[in-house]
């Protein structure tokens, strides 16, 4: 009932679905971190299927001045109730704060109210699970967006899903530092006992080429140099006791910079979210990595990575999950030798600040390629634009101001 590594709030809303009455009403304000989670997802199916979903109010406004999170406040009546296919479930966003706006939640649906105060959705309770996707994004999406991933479903496929390839997400190596280690150690192991791992030193790259860090694989190195290694402090990586293989692209998992990486290198990641395509035909393999590339370093993947990320954690940061992108259809059909051609243009150079980085020449062309294949007219090609860039400067202006 409870998922694992799920945060204490989840045992106070189970319990109160557990205890409430038949017309009993509960109303808790919590963090809202768990509308983006993964153990968030598995407990909203959980109230969706207990108890009535009255309404999920988040806001743009931090409501309380000695702690760093935002607020989101949930409604839910009664104790597995016979749900009717009508009943409604309001996902409201307040634009500014609770006291300065005077319509009542119990009548939103009958008030008339300003849109610039308040985004209103309304969704048949018994339809939430079958959307499929996080509440925070149903708060945060409008109608723009919808449309767009309708188009989306259309006409792409999701990661996992890929026929051409077996095709994983997942996450890199959750290592303390004192695993890290830079070349100045081959003066006293092979350079070939070093395995490239990818840190935020690298910063965003379309292609990674090289690595300032590295792990010292244990089964390359004679009893002497591990005794010498372990004088100084450093921990030596035992390959053979994970089961994590090196991705074929990188992604970052807390965004500072946009970016999916291809790995040549063979490279491992410090805690990024990673793609492994596993090898059966190698040319199937290279179509399908570069195909996911051109659209995962679009601006429509951005947008949809800054939509359905964590947007809590202070600082500018938005923390995106390698589950995260099973959500959607990434996989897009694309020309492979245009996206080949693509590559090979942005290969050599580093990415930018995002709000730049969408308007240099060679992103244009990759984003033009992605658009004209899901045929989006000018109207939703500005819309991804605009929203991308409004998202990413309200979400570092949020980490100053309250």
């Amino acid at each position: 009932m409870i998922p694992r590594g799920c945060d204490l709030l989840i045992y106070f809303y189970t319990k109160s679905v557990q205890l409430v009455r038949t017309d009993g009403f509960i109303a808790y304000i919590t963090q809202n971190s768990w509308l983006d989670t993964d153990f968030g997802k598995k407990f909203q199916e959980f109230i969706v299927a207990n108890t009535n979903v009255k309404a999920v109010v988040d806001s743009d406004y931090k409501h309380f001045d000695t702690a760093n999170i935002n607020t989101v406040v949930t409604f839910f009546v009664g104790n597995k109730l016979k749900l009717k296919k009508d009943n409604k479930t309001f996902f409201l966003k307040y634009h500014k704060n609770f006291d300065k706006i005077s319509y009542s939640f119990s009548k939103i649906n009958v008030q008339r109210h300003n849109e610039e105060d308040i985004s209103t959705k309304i969704f048949n309770q018994s339809n939430l699970i079958s959307i499929g996707y996080k509440w925070g994004l149903l708060l945060s999406s409008d109608k723009e967006f919808m449309d767009i991933l309708q188009i989306l479903h259309d006409k792409g496929e999701k990661i996992q899903n890929i026929k051409e390839a077996d095709v994983q997400c997942g996450q890199g190596l959750n290592l303390t530092k004192d695993y890290l280690v830079d070349k100045k150690i081959t003066t006293i192991i092979n350079e070939d006992a070093l395995i490239p791992i990818m840190t935020k030193t690298e910063g965003a790259l379309y292609n990674l080429k090289g690595t300032h860090s590295f792990l010292i694989d244990k089964y390359k190195i004679n009893k002497s140099q591990t005794e010498q290694i372990k004088q100084m402090n450093i921990k030596i990586f035992n390959s053979q006791i994970t089961r994590k293989i090196p991705p074929s692209l990188i992604l970052p998992r807390g965004i500072g910079r946009h970016f999916c990486c291809v790995n040549h290198l063979g490279s491992y990641s410090t805690s990024a979210v990673e793609i492994y395509i596993i090898p059966s035909d190698e040319k199937n393999t290279d179509v399908v990595e570069k195909r996911l590339w051109v659209f995962l370093n679009s601006s429509l993947s951005w947008l949809i990575r800054e939509m359905s990320g964590r947007k809590n954690l202070g600082g500018g940061m938005l923390k995106a999950e390698a589950t995260d992108l099973k959500q959607f259809e990434m996989y897009l059909n694309l020309d492979y030798n245009t996206c080949l051609d693509l590559f090979n243009i942005l290969k050599n150079r580093n990415i930018v600040k995002s709000t730049d980085e969408i308007y240099s020449k060679e992103h244009k062309q990759l984003d033009d390629f992605v658009f004209d294949f899901l045929g989006l007219t000018n109207v939703q090609r500005e819309y991804i634009i605009n929203k991308l860039k409004l998202l990413i400067k309200n979400r570092e202006n949020r980490a100053t101001t309250r």
